[in-house]
């Protein structure tokens, strides 16, 4: 696992072509071509979350819990509006189409992971004032999270 560091300099790509890799491991990620999504603020929290099975015996009323299936995750990521920037519009593409894409997140020390997902919204946010005009696009991970450390 690499060392504490700070967010800055992370990156956030999109594969130029939606459909999952040959195989979902780094060398089949490692074939896809990635564009950049410019102005990204927020990438949000992924992850798996593991649901719980109860099993409510009347004999001795004591739950008994089991591990059941895998979520690893959705969210939201967050950006300054830009319209001639092509991750963004490959993101709003994507928005809109049946097929999961390939998702590469650099941080600043080097680790790289990748997974496939749906990316389900694409919102422009005008804000007040003192805002920047932004956007957010929703995404639901389809895929084992693969993490590749320094």
């Amino acid at each position: 696992m690499s060392e504490i560091h700070s967010a800055a300099g992370t990156k956030l790509s999109i594969a130029t072509i939606g459909g999952e890799p040959t195989t979902i491991n780094q060398a089949g990620f490692e074939t896809k071509t990635y564009v950049e999504v410019g102005e990204i603020t927020n990438i949000g929290d992924f992850g798996a979350t593991v649901n719980v099975i109860n099993h409510s015996p009347l004999s001795n009323r004591v739950i008994k819990k089991f591990k059941g299936s895998i979520n690893n995750g959705s969210g939201s990521y967050e950006f300054a509006s830009k319209a001639s920037d092509a991750g963004q519009i490959l993101v709003k593409a994507a928005s809109v189409s049946d097929l999961a894409f390939a998702v590469k997140v650099e941080e600043q020390d080097g680790a790289v992971t990748y997974f496939m997902c749906l990316f389900t919204s694409f919102v422009k946010k005008i804000g007040t004032i003192d805002n920047v005009v932004a956007g957010s696009a929703n995404y639901e991970i389809t895929s084992e999270i693969v993490e590749v450390p320094v």
